[in-house]
């Protein structure tokens, strides 16, 4: 499959993406199987205007255990509250029918969507005067880009900025006898951190941080030793946005440094985004001195990190012994699947003639009746639709009670297909880690510039 990349939000998408409008016309394991069948051959984005409310729920049980690599589009003002396609220009109707595609589509964020039916001037008044505007603007202040196209219909390119697909982040803290001035100036320049919008700032004043963190140290006689930490988080290339890095640093700093004057920023000049933490080695509330060691890199640091990334839906790395276990367990737990599934394939191999009868019966009904009725050319599947009819009346299992257990066959083989996918999805996502895990964190080896290197050398 080609994939073409969304030069504003990063992502990869597939030249071929799904439509969805009559697809909700087929049975639930039917659309199941095909969307299935999509994207194991690559198709990864979809666009969700349909014709009825069936089509979420098949896309959310199809792709419930791969969300993160699908790319949904939502239509804001497609309402489907009676069953079936219509909309609406209702504040409230346009939220209730949001929170409702989430729910039947099993997740909790949109990656794209566009502003529906815009086709007059009198729909956007209705947007603007009823609310909705307000709305989405409300969203582009938390990340989310706000596009109108040539055609006078507005696009939203989302993501929203507090949901986010999974990732992983590597930290890394060091200690500094440099110059304040000089880690300061390196993490908040321009060029890197987009003219400082990606910065904040902890308990002291932007453009007054070294002079408040020398003050400080001069107040509590602390003025020789580790002058200041750094604390710098890496993320995987084109999984996070920069907007999420700051929220989840300045989360971090609110945490774990209380009282410690901290300068945040994130740079965005590298393939992979990071997140700088500079923060005055004494604290300005107690005086007391920042200690950093292994035991509270692991059980402070650390800890507090990962349990930001997955409160932000984002993963986070285990140790090596950890992910040898979770690999072992998967593994146990794929093979037990894999070994259930062929079971029931055997079933229903055994079952293959009653089966396919069925489906003949089924499918063949009208082209009988036509037959029945005197049309020509429906010789062939008259006589197909009379040979399964047959088939089954030789079957010493009542028809009702074939049709069912078929139907459990085909469901049980569904739903280990689809827990299998999950089990080899973790596998893969295990393997990407553990080989991306020593390139991250040589690059987060080489993030800091060479003459502020040297100078923390020189003052030790």
């Amino acid at each position: 499959m080609e994939y073409r990349v969304n030069q504003k939000t990063g992502d990869q998408i597939s030249v071929i993406g799904l439509g969805t409008s009559y697809i909700c016309d087929a049975s639930e394991s039917e659309a199941v199987d095909a969307l299935t069948f999509a994207y194991e051959n690559g198709v990864n984005h979809a666009d969700l205007a349909t014709a009825k409310a069936a089509t979420f729920a098949y896309y959310g049980a199809a792709f419930v255990s791969v969300r993160k690599h699908i790319r949904y589009q939502l239509h804001f003002g497609a309402n489907y509250e009676a069953g079936e396609y219509g909309w609406s220009t209702k504040l409230d109707t346009v939220k209730r029918s949001v929170d409702w595609q989430l729910t039947q589509l099993k997740t909790d964020y949109i990656d794209y969507g566009m502003i529906h039916c815009l086709d007059e001037e009198k729909d956007w008044q209705a947007y603007q005067d009823g609310g909705i505007l307000d709305f989405l603007l409300d969203m582009k202040k938390q990340g989310v880009e706000i596009m109108l196209s040539d055609k006078g219909r507005a696009r939203m390119g989302l993501p929203f900025a507090y949901l986010w697909r999974k990732t992983m982040a590597v930290t890394k803290i060091l200690a500094r006898h440099a110059r304040l001035d000089l880690g300061i100036k390196y993490i908040l320049n321009g060029d890197k951190t987009e003219e400082r919008v990606l910065t904040a700032h902890l308990n002291c004043d932007p453009g007054w941080e070294c002079r408040e963190m020398l003050d400080t140290k001069r107040a509590y006689g602390k003025m020789g030793g580790v002058q200041y930490y750094h604390i710098i988080q890496s993320f995987k290339p084109g999984e996070v946005t920069p907007e999420l890095a700051l929220e989840i640093a300045r989360e971090f700093a609110k945490e774990h440094l209380p009282g410690y004057e901290t300068v945040i920023a994130v740079h965005v000049d590298k393939q992979h985004i990071h997140a700088h933490l500079i923060f005055n080695s004494v604290n300005a509330d107690t005086g007391e001195k920042y200690h950093s060691n292994a035991q509270n890199y692991y059980s402070q640091i650390r800890a507090v990190s990962d349990r930001l990334c997955r409160e932000h839906g984002l993963s986070v790395v285990m140790t090596g012994q950890e992910m040898t276990a979770f690999e072992t367990r998967t593994e146990g737990t794929l093979a037990d699947l894999t070994k259930r599934r062929t079971i029931l394939n055997v079933r229903k191999k055994k079952r293959k003639k009653l089966y396919d009868a069925l489906a003949d019966v089924a499918a063949l009904a009208p082209a009988a009746q036509l037959y029945e009725d005197g049309l020509s050319g429906m010789e062939a599947e008259f006589a197909r639709y009379m040979g399964a009819v047959d088939t089954l009346e030789r079957c010493p299992i009542p028809r009702e009670r074939l049709t069912a257990e078929k139907a459990d066959v085909y469901r049980q083989l569904a739903e280990l297909n689809r827990q299998i996918r999950v089990e080899r999805k973790k596998l893969a996502l295990c393997r990407e880690i553990q080989e991306n895990l020593p390139r991250m964190e040589r690059e987060i080896n080489q993030i800091e510039p060479k003459e502020m290197i040297r100078d923390d050398h020189r003052r030790r």
